[in-house]
């Protein structure tokens, strides 16, 4: 494979991970989240680094291993009550007024109030890039899945444009690399700090956004060897 054609594979890759890890927090997982997530665990392995920086990245794929591990091990009809168990902490976690949310907005604008500024402007970005969400969702604009949506769709774009164009290419690393920065990156810390005295989220969701942190970390900086290059 020459290293143009690696390139293009591993931002395909990052294209996946986006997109599961979307899909992850928008709903409910069914059962092709968890087909998705026992087809994903050993490219995430892959990612596990040595780094003491890369707890969270770490931590959560150990974790997240051990979920889909534990969820094969069962019985049909025990891995339904496992889907239905997940399904409630799902609940109890991002659907209750006293729970967590999952939008920029609350965490980052001087209110704590969604449908500010923040929101408009990721909007604004998404129709400039010609992005849509694929699926029915009345979340707002800045919540998570559609923040980690936008970021598979502009690798799969990046994915396309190596092949045809390497300047577009890198001009939409550099799209990726400021809303890292100016959005993602602010705030998702915010959301695992929020969510660590809910006992519900130990199993699944607390190392779903660990992994998330470290792997929007990580791949910040991959971003940036690239645009240097």
């Amino acid at each position: 494979m020459t290293e143009l054609e690696e390139i293009i594979e591993y931002n395909k890759g990052r294209e996946v991970i986006y997109s599961c890890f979307s899909r992850i927090f928008i709903n409910t997982l069914n059962n092709a989240e968890y087909k998705m997530l026992a087809e994903i665990i050993p490219f995430l392995k892959t990612l596990k680094t040595d780094n003491k920086d890369d707890l969270q990245l770490n931590d959560g794929i150990s974790a997240l291993n051990k979920f889909i591990e534990e969820y094969n091990l069962l019985k049909e009809t025990e891995q339904e009550e496992f889907q239905n168990k997940t399904a409630r902490e799902y609940t109890r976690l991002f659907c209750l007024g006293n729970g967590i949310d999952l939008s920029e907005s609350v965490y980052l604008s001087p209110s704590h109030l969604t449908q500010t500024d923040i929101e408009s402007e990721v909007y604004h970005l998404y129709k400039q890039y010609n992005f849509e969400m694929d699926c029915k969702s009345n979340e707002p604009q800045d919540h998570l899945s559609f923040e980690l949506m936008f970021m598979s769709f502009l690798s799969k774009n990046i994915s396309k444009q190596y092949g045809i164009d390497s300047d577009n290419a890198a001009k939409l690393l550099e799209v990726q690399k400021e809303f890292l920065e100016k959005h993602m990156l602010k705030w998702i810390d915010l959301v695992i700090k929020r969510t660590i005295p809910f006992k519900e989220s130990y199993s699944f969701y607390l190392p779903a956004l660990y992994f998330t942190a470290g792997f929007i970390k990580a791949d910040y900086e991959y971003i940036l060897e690239m645009l240097s290059l």
